[in-house]
């Protein structure tokens, strides 16, 4: 009579073999040690977009005026989303207020998005303008 493939030749079955919280242990641990280094990694990347964006719209730059030209807004708009997006991006980065945070940056950057489609211009405008001015 075949041995059924589970059942090894000592009569013992592969399961018992491997203890299931040996498995467990060696599956869980890898994930616990990178997770938070990639989620703080990907953190400090949106900030510093955030705060790059923030800054250049407090400088009043000339390719944040042109874009927003562009986009059909007023130029005395550009200081008070500077601080708009200071106020979400600390709200994003303390952590009892991340949640939060994280909503309205949604927002905000869906805010954006919207803004471009309404004027039927791509998103990737802005960059090349900053391409062009940096550029000659």
């Amino acid at each position: 009579m075949p041995v059924p493939s589970a059942v090894c030749q000592g009569g013992r079955s592969d399961i018992d073999r491997y203890p299931v919280d040996s498995l467990d242990r060696h599956r869980d641990a890898a994930p616990g040690k990178i997770a938070p280094r990639i989620g703080l990694v990907l953190q400090i990347l949106v900030m510093g977009c955030l705060l790059f964006d923030a800054v250049s719209h407090n400088l009043n730059l000339q390719v944040v005026n042109n874009a927003s030209v562009d986009l059909v807004l007023r130029d005395e708009m550009a200081p008070s989303t500077a601080i708009v997006i200071l106020v979400v991006s600390v709200l994003y980065v303390i952590s009892a207020t991340s949640t939060m945070g994280a909503i309205v940056l949604t927002g905000c950057l869906g805010g954006a998005v919207l803004t471009n489609w309404r004027v039927e211009k791509p998103l990737l405008s802005v960059g090349r303008s900053l391409e062009q001015t940096l550029v000659p």
